[in-house]
């Protein structure tokens, strides 16, 4: 095979990678975590066989032979180039969209750090915590975050309840405040959770103030995963 076969099937499959890669950065939130790991392991591989193409492509001789004809073919170029644009488009227009989108008034905020996990490995216990944020230009008065009434905050708040003998509300409060101020940003405790596993549940939170739209965040618990909690939306 001559040098420009191998370039031309180098570059071909160096174009693969980057559409691989662009379809994996423009899952926002990954929410199919699996699907997007998929296609940044695919970019990764797809790239370093166009690094090391010149080296692998005599023990691959019949593909080899495939890839250069493919390579050499205008259309194929055309399609590849197609559908990078078509991808390139599709991600902007979600990215304006996102960017021009109205931001809810208040906001509930979990990240994967220290400052909403906190682990106790004496006690075998780790602590959720969640953030509350006033994206007003105005005080909101009155505001609170509460847990909406699931089997996994029944599981979680239930025994509170049982033990001090009251009958568990339909949606369990966890903060209340006088007063939110523009754009403050107030940290909430949520529960705490044994090290056991206990399976797969999803709950909601649910935050609220006076005159402004009720905000509310889905998440999932799963005590076999790593990270346990995820927040959906």
């Amino acid at each position: 095979m001559s040098d420009s076969d191998i370039l031309a099937a180098q570059l071909f499959i160096a174009s693969l990678a980057a559409g691989a890669l662009a379809v994996a950065m423009t899952q926002a939130g990954w929410t199919h975590r699996w699907f997007v790991r998929g296609m940044f392991a695919l970019a990764a591989v797809l790239a370093a066989l166009a690094v090391f193409w010149r080296q692998v492509a005599p023990f691959v001789l019949p593909f080899d032979e495939f890839l250069s004809a493919i390579a050499a073919s205008r259309s194929a170029w055309f399609l590849i180039g197609a559908s990078l644009s078509a991808v390139a488009l599709s991600a902007a227009a979600f990215w304006q969209r996102k960017l021009n989108a109205p931001r809810d008034d208040l906001e509930i905020v979990f990240e994967q750090t220290d400052r909403f996990i906190r682990r106790n490995a004496e006690r075998g216990i780790t602590q959720y915590l969640a953030g509350i944020r006033n994206n007003t230009s105005k005080t909101v008065f009155f505001p609170s975050l509460r847990a909406e009434e699931s089997e996994f905050i029944k599981l979680i708040l239930g025994p509170h309840f049982a033990a001090v003998g009251t009958s568990m509300p339909r949606d369990v409060g966890l903060w209340a405040a006088n007063a939110l101020d523009p754009d403050a940003f107030e940290i909430v405790d949520l529960f705490e959770i044994s090290d056991e596993p206990i399976g797969v549940y999803r709950f909601s939170l649910k935050a609220y103030a006076r005159d402004t739209r009720t905000a509310v965040a889905e998440f999932e618990y799963d005590s076999a995963a790593i990270p346990r909690i995820r927040k959906l939306s």
